[in-house]
């Protein structure tokens, strides 16, 4: 009888588990959607800020 109690326990875990993934899959979609909506287009990167901040990081270093 316990054998039988355990079985049904998981496979209640298991179906609990794949509707909550089955949830979130179908969610997900909508939420990128939705920000990608609100989110306005990246400007490009100037090359020589980028240039100039890579220059800086390289001249420190380390301490002991």
């Amino acid at each position: 009888m316990s054998r039988i109690i355990l079985f049904g326990g998981m496979l209640a875990l298991l179906a609990a588990a794949g509707a909550t993934t089955l949830a979130f899959k179908t969610i997900k979609p909508e939420v990128v959607q939705h920000r990608a909506a609100l989110v306005a287009p990246a400007a490009p990167i100037d090359p020589a800020i980028l240039h100039q901040h890579l220059q800086d990081l390289s001249t420190e270093m380390a301490l002991p």
